[in-house]
């Protein structure tokens, strides 16, 4: 990346591979994320006027334009790592950016394991609902694991069938003989050339998929997506910003009705409840460490009421456990020869 843009004052970081974001707030403000912990940095850039020459230049050199009317600007370099810029009048203390590097070491659920992400049971489960094919959402907060999860969750999926695979910005890393990617891209300069996620999971339908998989859905693209998931392409999965399975619901719904609000709330809420069937929370621990906290399975409606029960769950004090509730789906996975005993699910002690 820095051999050809200026970023000389970040050339350590950058190259550091225990730094995950590099945080700039101006001249002498530089913080890093090593883990899970943000420490600041000493040696910097001199003055704004040096940050405002690397934005614009960054700009430049991928056709983009930074001013007062165009203040923020997305880019994504060859080695998958994102920079998110902010400028003035949006940012009154001066530009300011972000870079988030792509770690191209993927995880498998036993290497989560090893890290205390979750239990092995945890990861048997997870394995074989992938394998199921069981639809599954994985949730969280920003820098909460969400991305390494959902690798690692794919892994399990036979080789046999097609994916199609949906992001802006292609943080997701996949393994798989049989796999289509699509991205979205923003507008040029004059508003034109644009396409969005719910242009691409409108292709993707027509690209013959046995599961579309999108690693972040921010917006109209969730209601095409939920029909999707109702018509055939079960165990297709994607990732969205939650704190709990009950913002899951509420946030995809929000997101629904705001692609077409003519739709009926419930009508919305009842192919939620039969559209995908697993949500596996992520959060980052005080510790640093990225864990699953809990693992929901979605039962369906009652009346206006989409009903959920948790399978595992994890507690500050007392860790992992399992709660003892059997997923309904329990069976179509043994009719599909993929068996897991119902000792899995037994609570400790």
């Amino acid at each position: 990346m820095t051999d050809s843009l200026p970023l000389a004052p970040l050339d350590p970081l950058l190259k550091d591979p225990t730094v995950l974001e590099i945080m700039v707030n101006g001249p002498g403000s530089v913080y890093v994320d090593r883990g899970g912990h943000i420490t600041q940095e000493q040696g910097t850039f001199d003055d704004a006027q040096s940050i405002t020459d690397v934005v614009q230049f960054i700009a430049e050199s991928f056709g983009r334009h930074l001013d007062e009317s165009h203040p923020i600007l997305d880019v994504r370099f060859d080695d998958g790592s994102r920079m998110h810029i902010v400028m003035p009048p949006i940012s009154p203390n001066g530009p300011s950016f972000v870079i988030r590097k792509v770690m191209h070491q993927r995880k498998t659920l036993d290497e989560l394991v090893e890290l205390n992400a979750l239990t092995p049971t945890m990861a048997t489960f997870l394995a074989a609902a992938a394998r199921g094919p069981v639809s599954m959402v994985v949730a969280g907060g920003s820098g909460s694991g969400k991305t390494t999860m959902l690798e690692a969750i794919i892994q399990h999926i036979p080789l046999r069938e097609r994916l199609l695979l949906i992001d802006s910005t292609f943080d997701v890393q996949v393994d798989h003989h049989n796999v289509t990617r699509l991205e979205a891209r923003p507008p040029n300069t004059d508003g034109q050339g644009g396409i969005s996620p719910t242009d691409l999971v409108i292709s993707a339908l027509k690209m013959r998929p046995d599961r579309i998989i999108l690693n972040e859905i921010r917006g109209g693209e969730a209601l095409h997506f939920l029909q999707a998931l109702n018509t055939g392409h079960d165990g297709s999965m994607f990732c969205i910003h939650a704190a709990n399975p009950q913002d899951v619901m509420a946030r995809f719904e929000t997101l629904c009705i705001m692609e077409n609000p003519a739709i009926p709330v419930r009508s919305i809420r009842q192919q939620m409840g039969t559209a995908f069937a697993l949500i596996v929370m992520m959060r980052m621990g005080f510790d640093g460490v990225r864990r699953v906290t809990r693992i929901s399975e979605v039962t369906g409606t009652q009346g206006d009421i989409i009903t959920m029960q948790d399978i595992f769950v994890h507690e500050q004090e007392s860790g992992f456990k399992a709660t003892g509730v059997l997923p309904t789906f329990l069976p179509r996975l043994h009719a599909m020869g993929i068996t897991r005993s119902p000792e899995l699910f037994a609570p400790e002690g």
